[in-house]
C-alpha cells in the first residue's frame, strides 16, 4: 500500500498578490489624505503634534509595502521596521492626542502613552529585540484609555477606534510571526482594518470639514 504524499497547495494569485497589493494602496491613500487633513483641518497647519507620527508611520508602512508585490525582499528590514512601528507607535500616540483634545488629565499621562510605544519600538530598532510584552503593554494600557476617554466625553468614534485596534491587533496580528506575517490575507485584512482605524481617528478630532483647507 503506498503512502499518501501530502502537497500543500501554492495560494491564488488573489491570495498572494491582489489583496497585499490593495491592502497597502488603501493604507497609503488613506492614510496620506489622513496626514494632509490633520495638518490643515484639525492643527492648523502645525507641524508640532504627536498625531503627525502615528499617521506617517502608517502611511510610509503602506508605501513602502508596495515593493513586496515586485519583490519579497525588497526593502524588507525598512519594512519590517514600519510595520512594527504601526502597531506599537499609532494608538499609543494617537489616545495621547486624545487625552489632550480632551483635557482628560495631566499630560503626564498623555506622555506615558507615548512612552510606551516608543520604548518597545527602540528595543526593537535599534536592539532587533521584539517582545510581546512590550507590545501588548504598550497596546493593553492605550486601548482601554482611548476607549474610557472616548466615553466619558461622548466622544464615540474614539470608542470605536480603541475597539477596532483591540480587534486588529488581538485577533489578526499578535503573536511570535506578528511582524510582516506569512499569510498574506491576514497581513492584507489587518492593513485594511488600520486604514479604517486611520479613519475614525481622523474623525473622533472633529475636523473642520472634509476638505482639505490649504
Amino acid at each position: 500500500m503506498k503512502a499518501k504524499i501530502s502537497v500543500k497547495s501554492k495560494p491564488s494569485v488573489v491570495k498572494a498578490k491582489i489583496i497585499p497589493f490593495a491592502s497597502h494602496i488603501v493604507l497609503t491613500v488613506i492614510n496620506l489624505y489622513c496626514l494632509v487633513m490633520y495638518y490643515t483641518n484639525i492643527m492648523g497647519k502645525n507641524f508640532l503634534d504627536l498625531g503627525y507620527v502615528a499617521y506617517l508611520t502608517m502611511f510610509m508602512n503602506g508605501l513602502v509595502g508596495l515593493s513586496r508585490i515586485v519583490n519579497e525582499e525588497a526593502f524588507l528590514d525598512l519594512r519590517i521596521l514600519l510595520d512594527y512601528g504601526q502597531v506599537v507607535l499609532s494608538h499609543p500616540f494617537l489616545t495621547a492626542v486624545l487625552w489632550q483634545k480632551h483635557d482628560a488629565g495631566p499630560k503626564e499621562i498623555a506622555v506615558a502613552h507615548c512612552l510606551l510605544g516608543l520604548t518597545a519600538f527602540l528595543f526593537f530598532a535599534f536592539m532587533e529585540y521584539k517582545r510581546l510584552d512590550l507590545s501588548d503593554l504598550a497596546l493593553i494600557i492605550s486601548i482601554p484609555s482611548s476607549i474610557i476617554v472616548g466615553a466619558l466625553f461622548g466622544n464615540y468614534f474614539a470608542c470605536g477606534a480603541g475597539v477596532l485596534m483591540a480587534l486588529a491587533y488581538f485577533g489578526l496580528k499578535r503573536g511570535e510571526d506578528c511582524i510582516l506575517q506569512t499569510s498574506p490575507v491576514l497581513s492584507g485584512t489587518f492593513n485594511f482594518a488600520m486604514a479604517a482605524y486611520a479613519i475614525l481617528t481622523l474623525v473622533q478630532f472633529e475636523p473642520e470639514g472634509w476638505i482639505p483647507k490649504f
